[in-house]
């Protein structure tokens, strides 16, 4: 019928701004920010989406700019913890690290500590899929962000199938696709959300008020 997927190019870039944002607050930038990136392969189609939201931003930032790029084949936690070491002996003065994943972010926590980075301090990591560990290191101050929502469109298809055989078209013309945009969730807004997760908040939400057929 259609599909539903997430602006990608937007995700890169939102984590990207929020780290910027965050490295300026915490006096970064005193002579420029430094970003190292870990995305995936450059054929991987959102792996260069994600990586093209980061360059957006840094582009739009001249007191920003992308040392390198480096590549995380399998998107692990262990080629996070892997590629860190190489990342601060090349460029020991690096600010932030940007991660197209949550597992990567994690693994660049787990390097970066024993070799006395303090996160969220003189380094600044974060990712993207809303990992419940890595929302833990959010909370604590470790991440700095994670930027998510994917997992709304098992909901979000189901609403627009209901209202497809209702006979309520949602998608309208074009290429029948709709792109959702991202959320983020960093260490001050994290709670409520965390909160709401933990007592099964999603059970009391009347779904239809998000169906056009139910509610046009």
């Amino acid at each position: 019928v259609a599909s539903i997927q997430m602006d990608e190019v937007a995700v890169g870039a939102m984590l990207a701004d929020e780290l910027i944002d965050q490295a300026r607050r915490q006096g970064l930038d005193q002579d420029g920010l430094r970003i190292a990136a870990i995305g995936g392969l450059p054929a991987d189609a959102l792996a260069a989406d994600r990586i093209a939201g980061l360059n957006q931003v840094v582009d739009a930032n001249p007191d920003a700019v992308l040392v390198q790029a480096f590549t995380a084949e399998r998107w692990s936690r262990l080629e996070g913890w892997e590629l860190t070491p190489r990342i601060l002996n090349r460029y020991p003065d690096v600010d932030i690290i940007w991660a197209a994943n949550s597992d990567i972010a994690m693994g660049v926590v787990d390097a970066a500590e024993p070799l006395g980075k303090r996160l969220g301090q003189d380094l600044l990591t974060g990712g993207v899929d809303w990992v419940p560990e890595a929302l833990d290191m959010v909370r604590d101050g470790r991440m700095a962000a994670s930027v998510g929502g994917l997992f709304m469109h098992g909901g979000f298809a189901l609403i627009a199938l209901m209202d497809h055989l209702s006979g309520v078209d949602a998608f309208g013309d074009g290429d029948r696709v709709i792109f959702t945009q991202p959320s983020l969730l960093q260490t001050s807004s994290i709670a409520p959300y965390l909160d709401f997760v933990a007592s099964r908040g999603f059970r009391s939400v009347d779904f239809t008020r998000f169906s056009y057929a139910a509610d046009p």
